[in-house]
């Protein structure tokens, strides 16, 4: 594909002067750009032609202060909808929904309740950050640029926060028209409805970005784990995410989600400070609406590849993490600059990312070559075709799974003859693209990859293991700690007559959570407890009751100690 140019975009992109605009906004009571957090994103300033109609961005949330100072003039204003005149003018089954709707009262009012305002915070607070990013980057020109619509799902009177009607609003905001939808909640299932509902909001090419949840587990939540929704977790800084975040293989990038400071819901001039994954999927979503708007001629998985291809590697993580946390980092000026389509003129690339893409498309190279290696340990790489246009170029793509000179392919596939997901085994992957000879310039098709990571819970112990002779047990971990959610078991058999003396030899475990128990018999059911290690303190040994004891570890995934190792012994009963 050849690289859009500026005249193309119809704007003027400065790379190198980042620009905060704390004071040359002109608007210095509607921005809360001295808060760290978007310092981190790195947002540039970009001059643009303005679109013929602003991007908008579906909040789906608890309720939007629409009159706060930071986010009023970015309320979406439905044009074919004539305010307060009890006639639903576009015919769209919603009376006077000029400015968002709520969902859950069936009325026009998305504001919070005013005797339970501080329990509806939450969209005000994304919407806060949403505009918070236009006005730095945009200017003070935002609202030509960027809209917010807002979806209230949470009724007044309801009795908690849960957001029954979340689903409805997305309904909602696809008859709206909404180019992005931020889903700021999560829940463990999905309906079949719901299902289907997500998968026509990607066909109809809308773009949903959803916090992965705030459980501080690998458990995929809805819609985040939704394929084609794009999860976000959060980071508390460079190289450690937040102790409340989620994470799995299903998220796709992480953004700052630790005390966060935008709009709240007191006054129109409140200052909120909240933290989570809602609020680093805000940051993304705000992302993606400027790459639309730096970037109209691409299609949305492009958009989707500019997004994670301009994140920041994340560095120097516990193996738990890995392949856990999506690509990396949000950057905004990485994402704007959108080198897998602007710098396409690079034969050779080094990808270390957990997730990325490759980008299939004739340059003025007949070969290019991509050598995929992420470190630290992981089962493997899933590469998946991705479609960006009816007719991409054509060539042949050469797959190596060996990193040996002179190696044979593992796999040869023409460009048309790509399958929709092929796997390759081990931390490494060599791609060769040879265009086919006399191909004129032109788009390609997108080839994205994931890593896929181990059970790191597996990693160290597992299963029972069954002894009937004096050692060692531990944890097996070695310098590293212990695995996450750890379940393992050892059952030991002294000969008759005999009991087991347990000696701690060192201990090291998150003190009243990851523990050893010790069981008199062979199950955790139904034998007496005996004893329970935890913490740093050497206990004292102790003798079982019988001539059969079963060990049992667990852990958490919250934290976790250097470990610990037993020496048992068999002595003779008194």
């Amino acid at each position: 594909m050849t690289a859009p140019s500026n005249s193309q975009q119809g704007k003027h992109f400065d790379f190198f002067r980042v620009a905060y605009l704390v004071s040359c906004l002109l608007i210095p009571s509607v921005s809360f750009a001295s808060a760290g957090w978007i310092q981190e994103l790195n947002p540039p300033s970009v001059d643009l032609h303005p679109p013929d109609k602003p991007i908008v961005i579906a909040v789906i949330d608890d309720a939007v202060l629409v009159e706060h100072q930071s986010i009023s003039e970015l309320i979406f204003h439905n044009s074919e909808e004539i305010p307060s005149n009890g006639v639903d003018d576009d015919g769209n089954g919603f009376i006077d929904d000029s400015a968002g709707w709520d969902i859950s009262d069936d009325d026009n009012d998305v504001s919070p309740p005013r005797d339970r305002i501080e329990a509806y915070y939450h969209g005000t607070h994304l919407a806060g950050i949403i505009a918070d990013i236009a006005h730095t980057v945009l200017g003070e020109d935002a609202a030509d640029y960027l809209r917010i619509l807002p979806v209230k799902v949470l009724s007044d009177r309801a009795t908690n926060t849960y957001l029954k009607d979340a689903y409805k609003g997305v309904e909602y905001a696809l008859k709206a028209d909404a180019d992005i939808i931020l889903a700021a909640w999560a829940v463990p299932t999905l309906s079949i409805d719901e299902d289907r509902l997500l998968d026509r909001a990607i066909q109809q090419a809308k773009t949903v970005v959803a916090a992965a949840g705030n459980y501080s587990r690998n458990q995929p939540q809805f819609p985040a784990a939704h394929p084609g929704v794009i999860a976000v977790s959060a980071m508390a800084n460079a190289s450690q995410p937040t102790e409340h975040a989620n994470f799995g293989k299903h998220v796709n990038l992480v953004a700052p989600g630790t005390e966060i400071q935008s709009a709240g819901v007191t006054g129109v001039d409140h200052v909120l400070t909240k933290s989570g994954t809602s609020q680093a999927s805000a940051m993304v979503a705000a992302t993606i609406a400027l790459l639309r708007l730096q970037y109209p001629q691409l299609t949305t998985n492009q958009i989707e590849a500019c997004l994670i291809t301009g994140t920041t590697p994340l560095s120097g993580l516990d193996d738990k993490w890995v392949a856990q946390l999506g690509a990396g980092k949000l950057d905004i000026s990485r994402a704007l600059g959108c080198d897998i389509y602007t710098h396409q003129a690079i034969r050779h690339r080094q990808l270390k990312a957990y997730q990325g893409y490759l980008n299939l498309s004739t340059t003025e190279f007949d070969e290019m070559t991509w050598v995929v290696r992420p470190p630290g340990l992981y089962k493997g790489l899933r590469f998946t075709r991705v479609n960006t246009r009816s007719h991409p170029t054509s060539g042949k793509l050469s797959v190596f799974n060996e990193n040996v000179r002179d190696a044979k392919p593992w796999r040869v596939f023409s460009v048309e003859d790509i399958p929709d997901e092929f796997y390759i085994p081990g931390g490494f992957a060599r791609l060769v693209f040879q265009a086919a000879p006399g191909t004129p310039a032109k788009d390609g098709l997108l080839l994205g990859y994931r890593t896929e990571p181990i059970d790191v819970a597996t990693q160290f112990c597992r299963d029972t293991i069954y002894l009937q002779n004096e050692g060692i047990i531990n944890d097996n971990s070695a310098e590293k700690t212990y695995a996450p959610n750890s379940d393992c078991r050892w059952q030991i058999k002294a000969p008759a007559g005999q009991r087991i003396e347990f000696t701690a030899e060192w201990l090291d475990t998150q003190a009243g959570v990851d523990k050893i128990y010790f069981f008199n018999g062979n199950s955790t059911r139904t034998s007496d407890l005996m004893a329970v290690f935890s913490g740093n303190k050497i206990p004292p040994s102790f003798k079982s009751w019988g001539n059969e004891a079963l060990v049992w570890f667990v852990s958490d995934d919250k934290k976790q100690g250097n470990g610990w190792q037993l020496k048992y012994t068999f002595v003779d009963a008194e």
